[in-house]
């Protein structure tokens, strides 16, 4: 169990430190924070996509995934699901909408993404140099709500006082074994003594 705990942790303050540092080579874990990619939005005209395309791979809220790096903007295809900063929050929706090279951005695609639990895309077209990396298929369900919780203050709170308790418990428990071992010696000496006494009162 504790090692189990100790690799939570780990993964929680390594999740923690990377921030919004994403995979150059190797895939990077995210916990996922929101509903919005949880399930298919019915009775709607926007993401009937989902069901046109047998779109099920769906993330949930406290999914723990790999983010993987970018392909090249142009090898990036419709319904893949991506991460992207917007206002330097990290988004996860999936890209519904691709707007080719034109007048006003002639040399770069525009991209419209939607949350597969929300029933309209996201406000404003996604440059592929807002995003960060991309989903495939990856995930652990609900470890990421542990995660969470080690980056929380409660969560940090609860991983010094493990690692305070892992820590002393062998100090606590080497005292124990010391104190019943003078316990035990002294009790072996008074029944000696006794012994010794009651010898000495049939001598007499």
């Amino acid at each position: 169990m504790d090692v189990l705990l100790f690799l939570l942790l780990g993964l929680a303050v390594f999740c923690n430190l990377s921030g919004s540092v994403y995979p150059v080579g190797l895939p990077t874990p995210r916990a996922v924070k929101s509903d919005s990619m949880a399930e298919k939005e019915p009775g709607n005209t926007y993401n009937t996509y989902l069901y046109e395309n047998a779109l099920d791979d769906q993330l949930q809220r406290f999914d723990l995934i790999l983010i993987h790096a970018l392909p090249d903007e142009f090898d990036l295809k419709l319904y893949d699901i991506v991460v992207y900063e917007a206002g330097g929050v990290p988004v996860i929706h999936r890209i519904v909408g691709i707007e080719g090279p034109n007048e006003a951005h002639p040399d770069a695609r525009r991209f419209t993404t939607q949350g597969d639990g929300v029933p309209w895309p996201d406000g404003d077209a996604v440059e592929y140099a807002q995003m960060r990396g991309i989903y495939r298929e990856q995930r652990v369900p609900y470890i990421g709500s542990l995660v969470l919780f080690f980056q929380s203050p409660a969560g940090w709170l609860c991983a010094l006082l493990l690692v305070f308790a892992v820590a002393v418990s062998p100090i606590v428990e080497r005292k124990i074994v010391r104190e019943k071992r003078r316990r035990l010696e002294r009790m072996a000496e008074e029944r000696t003594a006794g012994r010794e006494r009651d010898g000495a009162g049939v001598e007499k």
